[in-house]
């Protein structure tokens, strides 16, 4: 499966708000998939520089972390996005009482920023072999001080 196809439902939930207003629990859902769109592209993308998540939970931050670590600014920028998103993905996902979750405007703007993250990891994905070189680099200085649980070298 493409992980951008959750952006796209998210993306689609939100456009289709304005024939008539989006459900609370579609406003909800709208963030969660723009959040696990963004996320599982940015796992693609440690993935094609040679590392893997596992199945800890914390595997997340580390992800965030990662690309905050990365040395390259657009991907620090992504990475900052990244925990930003979780954080909301979150709020929407469990704290049913919090009515900024429920807003088509919020979720709408969590689906934008969403989706330019993706299109900037995606670019990122086509650029020069020593771009990467330098992600896999920092990403493995990341790695081996840190020994983050949810990260690991392939």
């Amino acid at each position: 499966m493409n992980p951008a196809d959750f952006h796209s439902l998210a993306d689609r939930l939100v456009r289709e708000s304005g024939m008539g207003g989006l459900s609370p629990a579609a406003c909800r859902t709208a963030v969660s998939r723009a959040y696990y769109a963004a996320y599982n592209v940015s796992v693609a993308l440690l993935d094609h520089v040679g590392f893997a998540t596992t199945n800890v939970g914390a595997c997340h931050t580390h992800v965030q972390h990662a690309l905050m670590n990365s040395g390259i600014a657009i991907l620090v920028k992504v990475g900052s996005n990244l925990a930003t998103l979780y954080a909301e993905r979150r709020r929407a996902d469990y704290e049913m009482k919090s009515p900024i979750a429920e807003s088509v405007v919020f979720a709408a703007g969590i689906v934008k920023l969403a989706g330019e993250m993706i299109g900037t990891l995606v670019s990122f994905q086509n650029s020069p072999p020593d771009l990467k070189g330098q992600l896999a680099t920092n990403v493995l200085k990341y790695v081996t001080d840190t020994k983050p649980a949810g990260l690991v070298r392939k």
